[in-house]
């Protein structure tokens, strides 16, 4: 919890964490990132959400990326019961091939999109996330995406728009604890 989004506040919470963190691509979050002790694991998702949107603006190049975005889910689709060897394995032989087919034609397609046209922001969003965006590959144990922590963050989404506020800064601090222990335990049933 914090009462503000100012960028120093998602530091505090992780200490001297070393390693992998996967999130949506915030700018609060980016000072996390500097000097690589954390490495950004973005969330393909959000990249695809932002093409699905643009996608009746620009139908050809639109419908390409989602069936670029589609390939690569389906490896994870094959690979979600494996072992994270396995699934790693796996990302090697079919995503990593799939991810530098996919960069290559996005780069040749925004090369021939206006920058601030819907579809060229969309995919102006993958080109300038692309390395955290890959970073899925390295280990077995990240995911694709960041959908289950936005599951689980839903619940305050909709609640916090029922009751607008916390009633205090402690508050706030409570019902996040409280929030991250019911989460955690569903996630573990």
């Amino acid at each position: 919890y914090s009462s503000d989004r100012c960028k120093e506040h998602p530091r505090e919470p992780l200490g001297d964490y070393e390693g992998y963190l996967s999130a949506d691509a915030y700018p609060g979050y980016d000072n996390l990132y500097v000097g690589l002790k954390i490495r950004e694991v973005a969330c393909l998702a959000h990249a695809r959400r932002k093409v699905f949107d643009a996608r009746d603006t620009d139908t050809l190049n639109g419908y390409t990326a989602l069936a670029w975005i589609r390939k690569l889910y389906d490896v994870e689709d094959i690979a979600k019961d494996k072992t994270d060897e396995e699934r790693l394995a796996l990302r090697r032989t079919l995503s990593i091939p799939l991810l530098v087919g996919f960069k290559a034609w996005l780069d040749d397609a925004a090369l021939r999109l206006p920058p601030r046209s819907i579809m060229g922001e969309a995919f102006g969003y993958a080109r300038n996330h692309w390395i955290a965006l890959c970073r899925y590959t390295e280990q077995g144990f990240l995911s694709i995406d960041n959908n289950a922590a936005e599951r689980a963050l839903r619940a305050i989404a909709i609640g916090r728009k029922n009751w607008l506020f916390a009633g205090s800064d402690q508050g706030g601090r409570t019902a996040a604890i409280h929030y991250t222990l019911i989460s955690t335990c569903k996630r573990h049933e």
